[in-house]
């Protein structure tokens, strides 16, 4: 599993690197934490008001994929 939506938002597996960046420097990017369960480090959740917004990720979205296709 690599993208997940998840409440108001969309849940992606990053590189560990690369999520604490994310988290670091947008304030759209949160801890995923689903359910209440503890943070998980190599997943983040962003989460967006309106949907189309969502295409300025496609860059992110692109590596969670690769990232968890080279696992």
């Amino acid at each position: 599993l690599c993208i997940t939506l998840y409440q108001a938002g969309v849940g992606l597996k990053l590189p560990a690197e690369s999520a604490a960046a994310l988290l670091a420097s947008d304030e759209h990017v949160v801890p995923f934490q689903p359910m209440g369960k503890a943070r998980m480090r190599e997943w983040v959740q962003i989460n967006l008001e309106h949907s189309e917004d969502y295409r300025n990720y496609l860059p992110v979205f692109e590596e969670s994929i690769r990232y968890v296709l080279a696992r």
